[in-house]
This record gives C-alpha cells, sequence and structure tokens, in this order.
C-alpha cells in the first residue's frame, strides 16, 4: 500500500537494503563497541560518527576477513554457548529444556506454536557466561561425535531386499561415473557456468544496491569483500612441508598435542556468569561468523560429505581428512571402539581457496 507502483524485485532489494543497513548498525553502535570497547575503537579512529557521514572509509583496504580472525578470534562466542536452551514463558519461568548438542543441528522443536519467542526470550533474559578458556561440555563433548554415533544400519541386507531397493536406486550415478576426476581434461568444465559467482566488469556505479557476493561494493577494487576468495594473512602459514601439511611438531622436535588434548587442558568446564550481558550476544556474534568468517570444508566425489571419523581416513578416504585421535587419559571419550580400533573424532579439513601455486589458503 505504500509503494504499489513497486515491483517484487525493488521490493526486495529495498526491503534487503533496510536489512543490511540494521545489522550494520546493531554491529558497530552495540556489538563491536562491547567487545572491543568504547576507548579502543576511539583509539584506531572506529568510532561512529553522531551524525552526518563518515569520510575516514578507505578504498585501498582490503576488507576480505583475517585468517587468524576467522580460526582463532572471531570463535570467542564458542566460550558464551550454554549448556542447555531453554523455552521461557511471558512470565519469565522455565516451560522446557533441551541440550544443546541435541538442538544444534536439529531446531525443530522452535518450530511449534510460540516457540520461537520463549527462545527469543531465553536469550534475551538469561545472562551470558564470561568469556574466557571456559566452554561447555555440551560442545566439547557431544556435538564433536562423529557420523559414526548416529543411526546404525544393519550390517548387510538380504537378497529379496536388495532386488526390491535396486529399481529404484540410479545406479548409474554411482557406478562407472569419472565426473569427480576430469576437471583437469581440457574441454571440460565440472562445475556450470550459472553456479559460479558473477563478476561483471565494468562495475556498475550507478547501482544503489550492494551485491550478495560482494563483488564490485568496491568500485575500485570489485574483489575486495569478495565470497568464496581465500582468506587474508598477517603472517605466512608455517605448514610440516611449507606448504599444505598442518603442523603436528614443536621447535623443540616433539610431537606436538592434539586439538582434543588442548581443549581439555585449556577449556574448563566451570561456568561463571556475567552480570551485565545475555545470550543474545552470543547469538549475535554467531551470525556475523555464519556470514563473515564461515569456511566451507572440502567434500568428496559428487559433493559428498566426508566422513573423516576413521583415524585411517586421510589415507584411505581423503587427503583432506584429519582426524583427531583420542587420548587414553580422554574424560569423556573411550580411547578405541568396541572392536579395539583407536578411535578418532572426524575432522575435514578447510576448501582450497588459492587459485596458483604456494601454500594451502582457505576460503
Amino acid at each position: 500500500q505504500v509503494n504499489p507502483t513497486w515491483t517484487d524485485e525493488k521490493l526486495f532489494q529495498e526491503a534487503r537494503r533496510i536489512v543490511i543497513a540494521q545489522i550494520q548498525h546493531i554491529t558497530y553502535a552495540e556489538f563491536v563497541p562491547v567487545i572491543v570497547g568504547k576507548e579502543n575503537l576511539k583509539r584506531q579512529a572506529l568510532d561512529l560518527q553522531v551524525n552526518g557521514y563518515d569520510s575516514r572509509y578507505d578504498m585501498n583496504v582490503d576488507g576480505s576477513t583475517l585468517n587468524v580472525f576467522a580460526a582463532a578470534v572471531g570463535q570467542f562466542f564458542l566460550t558464551l554457548l550454554p549448556d542447555k536452551i531453554t523455552v521461557t514463558d511471558s512470565f519469565g519461568n522455565s516451560r522446557r529444556e533441551e541440550p544443546l548438542g541435541r538442538v544444534f543441528n536439529d531446531p525443530s522443536f522452535i518450530y511449534q506454536r510460540n516457540r520461537v519467542d520463549a527462545v527469543l526470550r531465553f536469550l534475551t533474559r538469561s545472562p551470558i557466561m564470561k568469556p574466557g578458556l571456559h566452554m561447555t561440555p555440551e560442545l566439547k563433548n557431544v556435538f564433536r561425535r562423529g557420523l559414526t554415533d548416529g543411526e546404525r544400519l544393519p550390517v548387510g541386507l538380504d537378497v529379496s531386499t536388495l532386488q526390491q531397493l535396486l529399481p529404484d536406486v540410479e545406479v548409474e550415478s554411482i557406478i562407472g561415473n569419472f565426473t569427480p576426476f576430469l576437471g583437469s581434461i581440457p574441454g571440460h568444465d565440472p562445475l556450470p557456468k550459472e553456479q559460479c559467482l558473477p563478476q561483471p566488469l565494468p562495475c556498475d556505479h550507478t547501482s544503489k544496491y550492494r551485491s550478495y557476493s560482494g563483488w564490485c561494493n568496491n568500485l575500485q577494487f570489485p574483489k575486495y569483500g569478495n565470497a568464496f576468495v581465500g582468506m587474508r594473512r598477517l603472517l605466512d602459514p608455517a605448514y610440516d612441508d611449507g606448504f599444505d601439511a598442518p603442523r603436528t611438531k614443536a621447535r623443540s622436535g616433539q610431537e606436538l598435542p592434539s586439538g582434543r588434548q588442548v581443549s581439555n587442558v585449556v577449556h574448563s568446564d566451570a561456568p561463571e556468569f556475567h552480570v551485565r550481558f545475555t545470550h543474545m550476544l552470543m547469538q549475535f556474534g554467531q551470525i556475523l561468523d555464519h556470514d563473515m568468517m564461515h569456511s566451507p570444508v572440502a567434500r568428496g566425489p559428487n559433493n559428498t560429505i566426508l566422513n573423516c571419523s576413521s583415524c585411517d581416513s586421510q589415507e584411505t578416504l581423503s587427503i583432506h581428512c584429519f582426524p583427531i585421535k583420542i587420548g587414553k587419559d580422554d574424560p569423556f571419550f573411550p580411547a578405541t571402539h568396541h572392536d579395539g580400533r583407536p578411535r578418532c573424532m572426524p575432522f575435514t579439513r578447510s576448501l582450497l581457496g588459492q587459485l596458483t601455486l604456494g601454500y594451502r589458503n582457505q576460503v
């Protein structure tokens, strides 16, 4: 009724423009000052203007995400996560609790009537845990379980069952399919053009809408801040072989402890609640993390998810697997499976981001 002549596209772009402005304002006016501190923002000339436009924007600065921020600093919100998600009524009373490990990848329970408002009440009313070296056991233990801990299928199927299933299976898609290995053959493009991010040049300087990929948002350097590009580095990486293999040895030559061992030693389970901030601070940090720093992991043939839970998966499945071995003194997981095989936590390395020869970089 306000703008009856607008097309669907213009209505979408204008609404998107408003949402982008709201997120930017909340980020710079509320979220960043809480995390960094107002004095630090002033010292770095990053504080907002009271009114008018800011003339300190420098087009020569690449706004792409720094690797060290995405891998370490930007993950601080993980220390703020609660053990449980609580459904809270309008009077502030707890009506239902769900362990974080159960709802992290299955939020279906909030789709019921009034559940979204109930969870929002929990996020805005419950005190957050103080940032630090602690981490909830739900995240440290349960969330990192492997695919082998899920629903188990029968070891074998009888002939009659197979005869019923095979007519419904496109066998040619999984047998004799060499498509994933044809990327280096001239004339064969494994990725359709319509699936690639558009990078039109020259940039349209008359457009008032930001592109969804970040391309041309900086008219002078169109690729700055663009999606699906390699992360920037302050220092060259310290790979074992100089370009790809993750570092496994200390400067003394001794083996470095696994990520699991470091987590068990460094991250305590004792919660200490913040007297000022609620879980909404954590939630907004997670939104920014997924929007700015989410690095896709490597996939298998035909874009399949790699199951890197086996300790030898790097040799038997994919070079992108880097399973984390469970030690004998682990407080939560047994070191071996019931059949005596060593137990590992699944870990898949980030997708390759470089397009030229050189050290491995993340997208």
